[in-house]
């Protein structure tokens, strides 16, 4: 069951409320509510806010116990734009654009699980715990095939070898790497 909640004509500009709104996006109430207490940027109040009044509903109206909510889906709009002027050089004058937004919530229970599920990317393959170790005891330097797939038994997946990345804490190898060699 969703549980909507809205936000209209914030005085603060869209763009500055999707970094916060960003933040929240798939996290559990409890941890959404911490990460908005938390930062400092101006609209994470009336964020705080909306999901404290979706919160309230969901417990209210629908009986829906808080520990189980998550954020589906939050949504920043652009609203209305006034518009102002500042008086510039040889009498001109320049527009001053005041952004409002409007902002949607959507609360879903949560089924069973405390984590959100992550998605998976095509490319990447399943591969069980045991299998992985197997491969990493081999050393993982060429492809190697694994036979027996989680979801699919029979079918074959490959798993590429391990990227070699850069060391962290150098300096030097990434000016070096600029000239040519």
């Amino acid at each position: 069951m969703e549980i909507n909640a809205q936000l209209k004509y914030a005085h603060i500009a869209p763009r500055k409320m999707r970094l916060v709104a960003d933040m929240v996006r798939g996290k559990n109430t409890a941890d959404a509510e911490l990460v908005l207490n938390g930062l400092i940027k101006r609209s994470a109040s009336p964020v705080l806010k909306l999901l404290k009044s979706a919160m309230a509903n969901a417990v209210h109206n629908f009986q829906l116990d808080e520990s189980g909510l998550y954020v589906k889906d939050i949504r920043v709009n652009g609203g209305p734009v006034a518009k102002r002027m500042m008086p510039r050089a040889f009498g001109r004058g320049a527009t001053i654009r005041k952004r409002t937004s409007h902002v949607v919530l959507v609360l879903e229970q949560r089924d069973g699980a405390d984590a959100p599920a992550k998605k998976r990317k095509k490319d990447q393959p399943i591969v069980r715990d045991a299998e992985a170790q197997d491969l990493k005891e081999d050393g993982a330097d060429a492809e190697k095939v694994v036979s027996g797939r989680a979801d699919r038994p029979g079918k074959e997946i490959r798993v590429a070898p391990e990227k070699r990345t850069r060391s962290k804490g150098s300096f030097a190898p990434k000016i070096f790497q600029r000239k040519a060699i």
